[in-house]
């Protein structure tokens, strides 16, 4: 499990200059949300799925529709631009699919073809209604499965990230060939060790709790009352006053001289 407060902490510094606003919390939080369902437990996946989100949205981890305007997606897209056997083989062939199934999501799905069989895996009609991929739950789930199960091109990120391989760059291939490859690498890499990271911390916090829940279990011994002795007699003083007793009684008594009886002389008296 992710400690997402060490996580945002960690990401803040390395990715985002130091703050990352509400929305970029927001659509990582989708990311996350649908990682964590989908079961898979190796963080280099997630990783790179999210450097790939950082990278097409332009790290605003919002969905995103393709930037240009009618003219250039027409030109890329179209059976009327520039070219139109790639256009129809990917499912565009009508005037207009060019702009109407240009990229969308966290990913750019892109296509009429692609947004009709991503629809049909997630029992929705995409292609009637390309705008639904600009929903960020839905964006978030095509972002993930797709990476995963290889939606986009074919290729998986288990094909780049096993027991055997660890392939950063090539990695991209799973969404557009090498486009940006060494970018993304270096930004999934930032992205791996805030999740490594994080997850130390949740271990940590774990044990912790593991100790304190130790500690507080162990029962508490029965305290028994027992009687107050009494305070021994103070002797002291009763054998300094016997003590006093014998020495006066072992000591002479003054001897009475007749001058101790005599009469002062009184004046005028002969």
């Amino acid at each position: 499990m992710i400690d997402r407060k060490i996580f945002f902490e960690q990401i803040r510094k390395s990715l985002f200059a130091g703050r990352v606003g509400s929305r970029q919390v927001e659509g990582i939080k989708a990311i996350l949300d649908v990682w964590h369902q989908s079961g898979v437990k190796d963080p280099r996946f997630l990783a790179y799925i999210l450097a790939t989100a950082y990278h097409e949205t332009a790290w605003t981890f919002q969905p995103i529709k393709e930037r240009g305007g009618a003219a250039y997606l027409t030109a890329n897209y179209d059976i009327t631009g520039r070219r139109p056997r790639l256009a129809h083989a990917n499912g565009n062939i009508h005037q207009g699919d060019g702009a109407r199934y240009a990229g969308r999501g966290f990913v750019q799905l892109t296509w009429r073809n692609n947004y009709r069989s991503v629809g049909k895996k997630l029992g929705l009609d995409l292609e009637t209604n390309p705008q639904l991929a600009m929903q960020i739950d839905i964006a978030a789930i095509i972002l993930v499965r797709g990476m995963q199960e290889g939606w986009f091109t074919g290729r998986k990120l288990a094909q780049y990230f096993n027991d055997s391989t660890e392939d950063w760059i090539n990695a991209r291939r799973t969404v557009n060939g090498l486009d940006k490859a060494a970018s993304i690498a270096a930004k999934g890499k930032l992205f791996f060790a805030a999740i490594a990271r994080s997850q130390e911390g949740r271990s940590q916090e774990g044990r912790s709790q593991e100790v304190g829940l130790q500690v507080t279990s162990v029962p508490k011994q029965e305290v028994v009352s027992q009687p107050l002795l009494p305070l021994p007699e103070k002797r002291v003083v009763k054998r300094r006053a016997a003590s006093d007793q014998r020495r006066q009684a072992k000591a002479p008594s003054p001897k009475l001289t007749p001058s101790a009886f005599e009469m002062p002389p009184i004046e005028g008296r002969r």
